[in-house]
């Protein structure tokens, strides 16, 4: 029966973030009210946060932060999730008072630019991903990846790791595939696993992403547009060994 549940539990999940990534490709217009729809729908921790910065894009900064308040009604709120949350509400703070001065992101004044920096700095999270995104495109101060370096990746010798037998309900699956902008991994974790995380390699072993994940399931986004087209493998990884592992293209 648990078995079954969980499977259920999966394909609503990935079918309802298909339609999502759908919905934000769309070119003409944005659906944000069938996003918020669809998310909402989803019982999981990035779902929630997903969420909250939807409401934030569309500048419902009290819903936002009435998101968040939620969040120990309904998860394990540890040291990690709360710092997480913590620096979520930071992020709404700084947008809130940028769009109550009728400004937008590519018009910070040096104070709030020098509190996303801190906001980004040594966080891979979605605040900072987000603090970050803004920072790059807007202001040029863009991060070198989580694999460290300055202008370019470094290759590093990679060997294919041993992968171990794990129950039909341990996956990470990327959605769209192909991608173009941006790609969702959604992941199933099994319940012991330790250090989690999901790694991006191109051909040649080099990292392009890595990224910690918590929780028995849940999504992690991944700007594609700074990456070259290619073919990718996107491994969940835990402390100790490879979990699950999936191909990726990525597409001009």
């Amino acid at each position: 029966m648990e078995s079954e549940m969980a499977g259920h539990h999966r394909a609503m999940c990935v079918a309802a973030m298909e339609l999502i990534a759908d919905l934000r490709n769309d070119t003409v217009l944005v659906q944000l009210d069938s996003i918020l729809m669809h998310i909402q729908q989803l019982p999981t921790w990035s779902a929630r946060f997903d969420e909250a910065t939807l409401r934030m894009e569309r500048g419902e900064f009290d819903a936002a932060r009435a998101v968040l308040d939620s969040l120990e009604n309904h998860f394990d709120m540890r040291a990690a999730a709360t710092a997480e949350r913590g620096r979520m509400y930071d992020l709404l703070d700084i947008l809130d008072a940028v769009r109550d001065d009728e400004r937008t992101d590519a018009e910070l004044d040096s104070a709030e630019i020098d509190a996303l920096t801190s906001l980004a700095a040594d966080h891979y999270d979605r605040a900072a991903h987000w603090a970050q995104n803004i920072l790059c495109f807007h202001y040029g101060l863009c991060r070198p990846p989580l694999t460290g370096g300055g202008e370019f990746l470094a290759s590093i010798p990679f060997q294919e790791p041993h992968t171990v037998a794990t129950p039909v309900d341990v996956f990470v699956m990327p959605v769209p595939n192909p991608a173009r902008n941006f790609v969702i991994f959604h992941y199933q974790l099994p319940p012991d696993a330790q250090g989690a995380m999901i790694i991006v390699r191109d051909v040649h072993g080099r990292q392009h992403y890595r990224q910690q994940v918590n929780g028995a399931q849940g999504q992690s986004v991944w700007d594609t547009r700074s990456v070259p087209a290619g073919a990718y493998t996107v491994e969940l990884m835990s402390s100790t060994q490879r979990l699950a592992y999936e191909r990726l293209i990525v597409q001009p």
